[in-house]
């Protein structure tokens, strides 16, 4: 059941069987929607835009050029998963459950790419409905599950940059911090880099923190 259908603003609502309707379990968009999309010429265009691998091109752009284009569906399904759930792994971090679950100070790092940075969720560019950046989710959703607010997050992720200058920066941007967990997330740009240099960056990285900060924890954020 289709709850309903709205902007990426979370202002609008769009019409059942004006701007869509629901066929076998899928959301059509009516010929006179006022509904945004992208024409196929539009997303794959003769010119412009990024270079596909097939030869062709695909639409790019900054800012809230493809939020626009969004829209929110709300619904109820009768389906089940019947996948693997993922299983917790807090053992693996012994320190920072400690501190979490006997609501200690705790210094959070968040360290890599423009995904990190928080680039182009709406709060970063200013566009309603305004989402914070992931790593403030994160913080804000531990401070709510944990009870008490003497959790900070400091972001030192840098826009399009790659492990290679994560593993350069570790003492300015991580090891300055004086860090209890860290967040690593790079890899979006390390296209051109062998896996084992990758592989040995993010080593880099969590050896030399832990060459100050031995109890130091680290999540690494796995890259598209």
């Amino acid at each position: 059941e289709i709850i309903s259908v709205k902007d990426a603003t979370l202002r609008y609502t769009y019409q059942e069987g004006r701007d869509y309707t629901v066929e076998d379990g899928k959301l059509i968009i009516s010929q006179d929607t006022i509904m945004p999309y992208f024409s196929y010429y539009e997303y794959y265009p003769s010119s412009g835009g990024l270079d596909r691998t097939d030869g062709g091109k695909i639409a790019f752009a900054e800012g809230d050029y493809f939020h626009k284009k969004q829209i929110v569906v709300t619904y109820t399904h009768s389906d089940t998963w019947e996948r693997e759930i993922p299983a917790a792994q807090a053992s693996k971090l012994p320190g920072t459950m400690s501190k979490l679950e006997n609501k200690q100070p705790i210094s959070i790092v968040f360290y890599g790419d423009s995904i990190t940075v928080g680039a182009n969720s709406s709060q970063y560019i200013l566009s309603r409905p305004y989402l914070p950046i992931w790593p403030k989710l994160v913080t804000e959703a531990l401070k709510d599950q944990y009870g008490y607010d003497d959790i900070i997050y400091t972001n030192t992720a840098q826009g399009g940059v790659t492990s290679t200058w994560g593993a350069e920066n570790v003492s300015s941007r991580v090891i300055s911090e004086g860090p209890d967990l860290v967040f690593v997330g790079f890899g979006m740009n390390d296209n051109l880099l062998p896996p084992d240099e990758y592989a040995e960056n993010i080593r880099t990285i969590i050896n030399e923190a832990r060459s100050v900060f031995e109890q130091c924890e680290f999540i690494l954020v796995a890259t598209t």
